[in-house]
């Protein structure tokens, strides 16, 4: 593979690549309780019991909301028609997709052919840092059903898009490429703002796509230059009543991607945390891109800069993953609620790495913590 990723650097990335799901504690148990239902009276009545309650964290406001709202929906049996998309984004999409986002305050949701920053973003670097160096030509402006956008820097944390149940095998095929390409674009924006390029290793790019009631969430890492493209989780959600399993995961899903969107802001605001403090201990200090051939001019090496921004990620990671469950723990409570202590076969995540003819990667992994191993 010569200068391209090889196989066993891939393979040391890849538990990074399937940890998506973040649930604390208390919202699993909720969920179990869902995916033990019998019947819809008895959704009903765990529906109730959570209206009653005050004072909640925004996960379980969202698990009640979202509950409230499927329940509506199969009870009037309007899944089971074939909807147009304005009616799944009304109805569907907004209510158990975008509520989830209401209580963000740093963040607002775009809908409807609203344009991706990404692109935009990317082009107004290259201008800031090569002035002089003529542009390449313009990226087409790509409009998107969904955006997730950082209110304070206007670029978007997340982009979705979305296609009614009567689609074309190419619109879907498009539709894909389109988010690859925009997810690419974000990575782009994201490591001209690093002090070091090798560091955007740490950091995933993801998409949504509702195609009817079915949900994939894709990801992006870029590792020594090469992106590699996964799914990090698919979801359909029955059209009818019954099959509490689907939309416990569907819920599971569309918190855990509220969670690991944001988080990559998270991480960009302990690096500039981790450059200031740098900044107060070496007045002298200059905080210059990799790229750069100036490095002379630090009091630290090159290294010790990087060593300390790479530090700035891991315990931001940290941080983040406090007051979640770890995905075995996720796994009994979700999985097996009625012995949480019995031990649990787990599927290994299933990786299938392929080259593409632009030199990327595209890898399928299995969603992890969701799926049970039949003994």
């Amino acid at each position: 593979m010569g200068s391209l990723l090889s196989a066993k650097c891939f393979h040391e990335h890849a538990n990074q690549l399937v940890t998506f799901l973040c649930l604390p504690q208390d919202e699993a148990e909720w969920l179990s309780r869902i995916r033990g239902c019998k019947g819809l009276q008895e959704l009903c009545m765990i529906k109730q019991h959570l209206f009653k309650q005050t004072h909640v964290s925004p996960g379980r406001e969202y698990i009640r909301s979202a509950l409230h709202k499927i329940l509506l929906l199969w009870e009037s049996a309007k899944l089971s028609r074939q909807n147009d998309e304005g009616w799944y984004q009304l109805n569907l999409y907004g209510p158990l997709f975008e509520d989830v986002f209401l209580q963000e305050k740093k963040y607002d949701t775009k809908r409807t052919e609203c344009a991706s920053t990404a692109f935009e973003a990317y082009d107004e670097l290259l201008s800031l840092s090569s002035p002089s160096t003529p542009l390449p030509s313009k990226h087409q402006k790509h409009k998107v059903d969904f955006a997730l956008r950082d209110i304070n820097c206007g670029l978007d944390v997340m982009i979705g898009e979305d296609k009614p149940s009567r689609t074309t095998h190419k619109a879907i095929s498009d539709t894909i490429t389109k988010n690859k390409r925009v997810r690419v674009a974000a990575l782009n924006v994201l490591q001209r703002k690093l002090p070091f390029k090798t560091l955007i290793s740490e950091f995933d790019e993801y998409t949504a796509f509702w195609h009817g009631t079915d949900l994939t969430i894709c990801g992006t890492r870029r590792i020594r230059g090469i992106d590699i493209h996964y799914e990090a989780a698919r979801v359909c959600l029955s059209r009818v009543a019954g099959d509490f399993k689907g939309l416990v995961k569907l819920m599971i899903i569309i918190l855990s991607i509220k969670r690991q969107s944001i988080k990559v802001y998270k991480q960009l605001e302990a690096i500039n945390h981790a450059i200031f403090d740098l900044s107060l201990e070496h007045p002298s200090l200059h905080m210059l891109s990799s790229s750069s051939k100036d490095n002379h001019l630090s009091s630290m090496t090159k290294n010790d800069k990087q060593a300390y921004m790479e530090d700035a990620i891991y315990n931001a990671n940290i941080n983040f993953k406090k007051g979640f469950l770890v995905p075995s723990k996720l796994h009994d409570i979700i999985i097996n609620p009625c012995d949480i202590k019995t031990k649990v076969a787990y599927v290994e995540p299933k990786i299938d790495l392929v080259e593409e003819k632009s030199g990327a990667f595209t890898v399928k992994v299995e969603l992890p913590g969701i799926e049970k191993k039949r003994h």
